[in-house]
C-alpha cells in the first residue's frame, strides 16, 4: 500500500497545472510589467506639423519653407534676425514651450545674441539629419517618435548619523 500512494503522489505531482489565464493589457501574475512610452521631441512635433502635402513625411524642402515662413512671421521687427524674446515667441507656437531645445544659444552659432535665418535652418538641418534614421530624404511620423523606459526614482542612500563636533 506505500509503493501505491507513493505512485499516486508522483503522478499528481507530474500533472502540469493550469494554464495560466493572461488578460490582453496585463502581465502574467508574478510578473511586473516595464512601462515603455513612445514620445517626440518638441522639435519632432514642429517637423511633423510643417509637413505641407499632409502625406506623414516631412522632406527638407518642406521644412525649409515652413521654417522660412514662420521665421518671417516671428521677426516682428523686420530685421532678418530673431532676438531672443523674438525666438521665445517662435519656439513657444513651434516647439510648444519658450524653454524647448533647441534653445537659442544652440542656434546662435555666433554667439552674437541674434539668430539668423542661416542659423535657424542650419541647426533644424543637423536635427533633420539625426531623425532621418532611414537616411530617405523626408522625415516620417514613426521617425520621429523615441521609445523610452521612464526614469526610476534613485535608490535611497543609506543615512550615516552625522558627528557633531564637540565645542569646547
Amino acid at each position: 500500500m506505500p509503493i501505491l500512494l507513493s505512485l499516486v503522489a508522483l503522478i499528481a505531482a507530474a500533472q502540469p497545472e493550469a494554464p495560466v489565464e493572461v488578460r490582453p493589457g496585463e502581465p502574467p501574475e508574478g510578473v511586473s510589467a516595464v512601462p515603455i512610452s513612445e514620445t517626440a521631441e518638441p522639435i519632432g512635433l514642429a517637423i511633423a506639423s510643417f509637413d505641407a502635402d499632409r502625406d506623414g513625411r516631412t522632406s527638407r524642402v518642406e521644412l525649409n519653407e515652413a521654417l522660412l515662413r514662420s521665421f518671417a512671421a516671428a521677426d516682428r521687427d523686420g530685421d532678418g534676425q530673431l532676438g531672443y524674446i523674438e525666438y521665445s515667441g517662435w519656439a513657444t507656437v513651434w516647439l510648444g514651450s519658450a524653454t524647448a531645445l533647441p534653445g537659442p544659444y544652440a542656434i546662435d552659432a555666433d554667439g552674437d545674441d541674434r539668430i539668423a535665418r542661416e542659423e535657424l535652418l542650419a541647426e533644424f538641418g543637423r536635427h533633420f539629419v539625426r531623425l532621418d534614421r532611414d537616411s530617405d530624404g523626408a522625415i516620417s511620423h514613426a521617425e520621429l517618435l523615441t521609445v523610452s523606459q521612464p526614469r526610476l526614482p534613485p535608490l535611497p542612500r543609506e543615512r550615516t548619523p552625522r558627528r557633531r563636533a564637540i565645542q569646547r
